[in-house]
């Protein structure tokens, strides 16, 4: 479903095409606060449990939570791709893109420290068992419902905040000759273009490595390691935290001019290898090196892969959205296919009983994709060395907006 809305989203969004009730808020803000809507109205009740149904197993349940969760999905990509679209069109600068993507990613880190922090409080009050299992919904149930309260009020922060950028419109203003270019990429266009596919893939490959560490990652805590449910909330709790400070110092404008997306790229490679070494360890002494350095392999890998697509996306806003929504098609294929093929795999672990097979296959699945999704980005990030990211054929003027770091965002 995910899969699907983004790249639809991303095609309305670019065509302006949006309920009459929303025109005031122009084509990206409009998305943006119906997907806030729907997920407002979703969230809740996926954690919540189908409260009229006589059987939780029940197929009246099963469609009730496909329903919720179709909705949020929905909610979810038209959140995200418009506001990812809407950083091209708010700036003209490479490293200030590069910086607002930064801030973006650390106040994300922000909302993620609030969540395990609210679950840690949660699970720390209800310690039953070291386990997590059915009787804990509950803390789930009650964390949604406050997490939904805090994020209806930051995002009416975020439309107050942004008014001015309501209506911005795809034409850009270079600051040396005062004189308006309108430029125009069709979708049609952007599948002729051989390096959109070379970030799309990088995208992939980096949202990849990222999910599958997420996802595991608590099963290795509690199957290999063995340790207590409570770190499945304190680990990544350091993680995010991790993340947050790299993201913040590498949204820094002069280190972002400075270093450079492609080598700052590179070195989160290095360190998603890396992990994958301390993975293999398999050592409880290595923990909390391991997951500061998966916060900084993560904030890196993923600010980077967007700030590429910025570059890609260049002064080309018009089918911005289009761009990021097609590109969350490829990593929602991808991850599918993934996350299936793992289960496919899966010896059938249950957190009960672990034995050596469980233990070694978790541990196994965090050391092999990961490493070989940081390996295809080293050979991709290679191939994208000598190249200028963004600039097409036969456009002189392509590297003159976004050669100007010193630009303001656009009134």
């Amino acid at each position: 479903m995910d899969g699907f809305c983004t790249p639809t989203i991303g095609f309305l969004s670019d065509g302006g095409y949006i309920p009459k009730a929303f025109n005031k808020f122009g084509r990206r803000i409009s998305w943006h606060l119906i997907g806030t809507i729907a997920v407002a109205i979703s969230f809740p009740f996926i954690f919540s449990g189908c409260w009229f149904c006589t059987s939780p197993s029940g197929w009246i349940a099963n469609g009730y939570l496909l329903i919720c969760i179709c909705l949020f999905q929905f909610g979810w990509a038209a959140v995200q791709i418009s506001h990812l679209a809407l950083i091209p069109e708010m700036t003209t600068s490479q490293s200030v893109r590069t910086s607002m993507q930064s801030f973006r990613y650390a106040f994300s880190m922000i909302a993620n420290v609030m969540v395990f922090s609210l679950l840690y409080y949660l699970f720390q009050t209800d310690d039953k068992s070291g386990i997590i299992d059915e009787s804990d919904l509950k803390n789930f149930s009650r964390s949604s419902i406050i997490l939904t309260v805090i994020g209806l009020f930051t995002s009416a922060l975020f439309y107050i905040l942004t008014k001015p950028h309501w209506c911005v419109n795809n034409m850009i203003v270079t600051p040396t000759t005062q004189t308006t270019i309108h430029i125009k990429m069709s979708w049609l266009c952007w599948l002729k273009n051989y390096q959109y596919y070379l970030v799309s893939i990088l995208y992939m490959l980096c949202r990849l490595n990222v999910n599958v560490s997420q996802v595991y990652f608590p099963f290795y805590v509690i199957i290999t390691l063995r340790m207590s449910k409570s770190y499945v909330a304190i680990l990544p709790l350091i993680i995010y935290i991790s993340s947050f400070f790299c993201s913040l110092f590498i949204g820094i404008p002069w280190i972002s001019r400075t270093i450079g997306r492609k080598a700052t790229f590179m070195f989160g490679v290095f360190i998603a290898l890396l992990n994958c070494v301390l993975f293999f360890c398999d050592q409880k002494n290595l923990t909390f090196i391991l997951v500061i350095f998966m916060g900084i392999a993560q904030s890196v890998l993923l600010v980077s892969s967007v700030s590429l697509t910025a570059d890609l996306i260049n002064k080309n806003i018009e089918s911005g959205a289009f761009v990021y929504g097609s590109m969350s098609l490829f990593d929602k294929i991808s991850n599918g296919i993934t996350f299936q093929l793992i289960e496919i795999f899966n010896p059938n672990c249950n957190s009960r009983y672990a034995n050596v097979n469980c233990s070694d296959f978790y541990r196994d699945i965090l050391v092999i994709i990961p490493g070989v999704c940081a390996f295809l980005m080293f050979i991709i990030l290679l191939i994208l060395l000598p190249q200028k990211i963004g600039k097409r054929n036969n456009d002189e003027d392509n590297n003159l907006l976004l050669q100007h770091d010193t630009n303001d965002i656009i009134e």
